[in-house]
């Protein structure tokens, strides 16, 4: 956590960060843009909202996504399996 405040403090000083991340969660949180690839190639791209929108998380990881929120309004993300 303390790493991806650094690196939020040096994209707010105008410095262009490029992460590879497998935490979804952190994903979310942070990114501006996110790149999702499935088997070696671009799946989509676009914000944490579009990406979440479009369903596309559900069906590379196979999951189901929760978004629960907080009483100050800061959101979360709860995966479980989806059994197929």
């Amino acid at each position: 956590m303390e790493l991806m405040e650094i690196l939020k403090q040096l994209v707010e000083e105008g410095k262009t960060v490029i992460v590879i991340l497998h935490d979804l969660n952190h994903a979310l949180q942070y990114a501006d843009e996110i790149v999702l690839m499935e088997n070696g190639g671009l799946k989509q791209c676009g914000t944490s909202e579009e990406i979440l929108k479009s369903g596309v998380l559900e069906d590379v990881f196979r999951i189901h996504i929760n978004i629960l929120q907080d009483k100050y309004g800061k959101e979360y993300y709860c995966f479980s399996s989806r059994n197929e």
